[in-house]
């Protein structure tokens, strides 16, 4: 996997433009040409990107950078609304990208439940051990229901969560990638993950999702991936830990299914999140 593909797919593509945008501000004005590459550049690299700023914002993205620009970066006002509106966006974005923190705490071993297609059930040419029976032998571990299934959509995840039994402590959610890459629309995406979440939650249970790395120009569907985990208090696992896994050649066949060594890896994952809540 190419490093490019890394950079946009994981989203920090959004971070490099929006600090060219804020640099270009601060080029004197006789090196004007500079700044226009710089943000040429910015844009090009905010635009096409995975992460999913709110639909509300592209409008004053390009007013705020418009006027800035015509003022050929003279006038103090239109630099400094500039300055903050790039650092503001960088702000709102940030936490999306700290892998999460469960507010629940075990004292007693608990049960996992795992809903997903071919990244967590792998394939079976791979004859690989999947990460949910190895996170199975992890102490405060007691069992692991693994429910995954190759190519799996959320349509057909249905099935598998209304399997998920009604003890289980943490579930967690990886599912998305077939959908995002086949042929179901963006509304039956959102439609689908939100029944499927809304299916997975049980009472005092702590949901745990992988967020979907993204192909240029599909920030819509990292909007909707992350609306609908928030409203379902869903603990979203940042794409980019999962690109930089799927990144490492040794990890995986194809850049998408899990080797033995990508298959340990998404373990290790998930047990950065459910393994510092248990006591």
């Amino acid at each position: 996997m190419s490093s490019i593909v890394f950079w946009y797919a994981s989203g920090w593509t959004f971070f490099v433009g929006a600090a060219l945008m804020i640099t270009a501000v601060f080029v004197p004005t006789g090196r004007f040409r500079w700044a226009t590459i710089l943000v040429v550049v910015g844009l090009l690299a905010v635009v096409p990107s995975s992460t999913p700023p709110q639909r509300f914002v592209w409008f004053p993205m390009a007013l705020v950078t418009g006027l800035w620009w015509r003022s050929r970066i003279r006038d103090n006002l239109p630099r400094a609304v500039m300055i903050m509106f790039w650092l503001t966006l960088i702000l709102g974005e940030l936490p999306y990208h700290f892998t999460p923190t469960s507010a629940t705490r075990w004292s007693r071993p608990i049960k996992v439940a795992v809903i997903g297609h071919s990244l967590t059930a792998g394939l079976s040419e791979t004859k690989a051990t999947n990460w949910p029976k190895k996170l199975a032998s992890r102490a405060g571990i007691s069992t692991v229901h693994d429910f995954a299934v190759e190519g799996a959509t959320c349509r057909t995840a249905l099935a598998q969560a209304g399997r998920i039994p009604d003890d289980a402590d943490v579930v967690v959610v990886g599912i998305g990638g077939n959908d995002l890459l086949g042929s179901t629309s963006l509304e039956e995406f959102k439609r689908d993950y939100d029944v499927v979440l809304a299916k997975a939650w049980q009472p005092d249970c702590v949901l745990i999702g992988l967020e979907l790395p993204l192909p240029p120009f599909h920030n819509s569907w990292g909007d909707a991936q992350r609306r609908i985990a928030f409203n379902h208090g869903v603990l979203l696992i940042p794409k980019w830990r999962l690109m930089a896994l799927l990144s490492d050649p040794k990890n995986t066949v194809d850049s998408i299914h899990p080797t033995q060594a990508g298959q340990d890896a998404l373990g290790e994952l998930v047990w950065s999140v459910v393994g510092p809540a248990i006591k």
